[in-house]
């Protein structure tokens, strides 16, 4: 009696299916592969959120460095902030600053001049001239520096901030007269509702960028635009902005540099007068007014 071989022989239709299975998979890894590479709008809008969040969360950790003085760590972060969401300029524009706070001018400038030419045709590159003003005056080039304030300035945006930097800059080329009334116009400014009006609709236009809430953007663009602020203004309250003012460094450095220019002309009993606004807003820069005459 004659028994079977042990050994079986291979299923043609078996064998056909794995190969179908296989074939199909390996077209759907190419297929994911090249829609990764290609990078199409669907995915693109698709992903943004979840690299917003992303983007977002390693600036608020490059912020933290950098506060902490750990500025090389905080451009790390920056960097891959700004390579997963190109969109978030706060991460370019605080790379600068950490380059810039690291005396590494050459990438500072570098930085500063991309996030200009983006800014180019927005009202926001009144950001982007701050920032070359800082960098100059850090090379120790006021004239340079002022150029730059003053184009800040002269975007309509430019804050009491910037007035009192331009007339501090203008005070070390020589123009006293100049520098006083840029830095008299600073504490102005300071002191003024329609200030704290415009830097509060600008921190909420920032915030509405960062959360990419495209409808509250528009909303804050229109109202930065806006030239009559009156109506809006309203519901601010002035005794609020006084208790505000009570410390102030703004205020405080305003009537420091003040005080150094009459004190370079000999005027002292006006510097000392100066000194007086400086310590009522400024008490820690009581050191800084020794240092500039002992007799303020």
């Amino acid at each position: 009696m004659k028994h079977s071989a042990n050994t079986s022989k291979a299923n043609p239709k078996v064998d056909r299916y794995v190969l179908y299975v296989v074939a199909f998979i390996w077209i759907i890894i190419i297929l994911f592969a090249i829609t990764t590479l290609i990078q199409p709008v669907w995915l693109v809008e698709i992903s943004k959120p979840g690299r917003r969040v992303e983007s977002n969360a390693s600036l608020e950790e490059g912020n933290k460095l950098m506060y902490a003085g750990k500025y090389k760590d905080a451009v790390v972060n920056y960097q891959f902030a700004f390579s997963v969401d190109s969109t978030n300029y706060d991460a370019l524009g605080n790379m600068g600053i950490a380059f810039l706070y690291m005396g590494d001018y050459k990438n500072a400038e570098k930085t500063f001049l991309q996030l200009g030419d983006i800014f180019k045709n927005d009202y926001r590159i009144e950001i982007f001239y701050m920032n070359m003003g800082e960098l100059y005056e850090r090379k120790k080039q006021p004239e340079k520096a002022f150029e730059f304030y003053l184009k800040a300035i002269e975007t309509g945006n430019g804050g009491s901030y910037i007035h009192r930097k331009a007339g501090y800059m203008a005070f070390l080329m020589g123009n006293d007269s100049l520098a006083i009334g840029l830095i008299q116009e600073s504490v102005e400014l300071t002191k003024s509702l329609e200030h704290y009006y415009d830097e509060a609709v600008f921190n909420a236009f920032q915030v509405a960028n960062n959360d990419n809430d495209t409808a509250n953007i528009r909303i804050f663009e229109a109202m930065l635009r806006n030239s009559s602020k009156t109506e809006s203004m309203i519901r601010f309250d002035e005794h609020i902005l006084d208790l505000w003012l009570q410390n102030s460094k703004d205020l405080g450095y305003a009537y420091l540099y003040l005080a150094e220019i009459m004190v370079t002309q000999n005027r002292l009993d006006e510097a000392r007068t100066y000194a007086v606004q400086c310590r009522r807003y400024a008490p820690d820069l009581n050191s800084k007014l020794i240092a500039l005459n002992a007799n303020l």
